[in-house]
């Protein structure tokens, strides 16, 4: 038997398990890897992953993103404190500077 016979036989057989079947619609789902390992001559490694593994998989998956927002929210608000800190320095100094500068106008105008 050919690869490509051997591919058929697999087509075949999905399309007679049909999508209501058990194993139908994950065959389906694995056929390209099928395909590719028949046609690179690798026997297949195709894993059937238990609802289990998934679910440890998926709260895996997460974890990791949870860990990475609060990361990244973390970093945020440290850099905007920094930023919020820098601002009102420099409010602050732009206030004096006007201060400074209406006291100066003021003495010039009260000496005139």
């Amino acid at each position: 038997m050919t690869k490509a016979e051997e591919i058929l036989v697999i087509q075949d057989a999905i399309n007679t398990l049909g999508p209501n079947s058990y194993i139908g619609p994950w065959l389906k789902e694995v056929l390209p890897q099928i395909q590719w390992a028949i046609t690179s001559d690798f026997l297949p490694d195709v894993e059937i992953a238990s609802i289990q593994d998934a679910t440890r998989q998926a709260a895996d998956i997460i974890e990791k993103a949870n860990n990475r927002a609060n990361t990244i929210i973390a970093q945020a608000n440290t850099r905007a404190a920094s930023t919020l800190k820098e601002s009102n320095e420099y409010t602050q100094k732009q206030r004096e500077t006007a201060i400074n500068s209406l006291r100066r106008a003021i003495n010039v105008i009260e000496n005139y």
